[in-house]
């Protein structure tokens, strides 16, 4: 089962990150054709990616995981710019930023550890935490230059195992299991 784990702005934030993609939409002047929209179910921040692992290996990570959620207070997090992702000059993605934080950061980085100690191979890369608004068709160009800010705050008050599903309407998520912050 493909599985990572994320995060999911309120239902208030994911109206106005909505509202968001449909200026973009209007401004961009990009074919439909070469972007792919995410849908409200669709837009979340990943903060591990494990690929495909096992009901094991859901199993042994889930004690840990909870308890590292237990000792992790809630947090405010705020969205940045609209960019293209990985790179301007290879991008597969339109995203925006979320602002850089520590809490996020160290949550991140506890969950990765417990992943690896676990024996799942996660990728080393730079976390650089977003939230993806539209998907780029492999092989085509984008002009996007304008950086559009969006200031939303959100409180984030829990984790979520998600798995993952292709699709022809692009990938689906489903909730495996929850893990609530601590409120202090």
């Amino acid at each position: 089962m493909r599985c990572f784990f994320g995060i999911t702005p309120n239902p208030e934030s994911i109206n106005d990150i909505c509202q968001h993609i449909g200026r973009l939409q209007e401004i961009a002047g990009i074919p439909p054709h070469v972007l792919r929209w995410q849908s409200a179910m669709q837009l979340h921040i990943t903060l591990l990616f494990m690929g495909n692992i096992t009901a094991e290996d859901i199993a042994a990570m889930d004690p840990l995981v909870e308890g590292i959620c237990k000792n992790s207070q809630q947090m405010m997090l705020t969205t940045g710019s609209t960019i293209l992702f990985p790179t301007t000059r290879k991008p597969r993605c339109l995203v925006l930023e979320i602002l850089e934080s520590e809490e996020l950061s160290k949550l991140h980085q506890e969950i990765k550890t417990v992943a690896r100690e676990t024996g799942i191979q996660v990728e080393s890369r730079h976390y650089h935490p977003h939230l993806t608004l539209a998907r780029i068709h492999k092989g085509s160009r984008i002009d996007f230059a304008e950086r559009q800010e969006l200031n939303i705050q959100f409180n984030i008050d829990k984790v979520t195992l998600f798995s993952s599903q292709a699709t022809e309407q692009g990938s689906r998520y489903d909730m495996v299991r929850e893990y609530p912050l601590s409120i202090e």
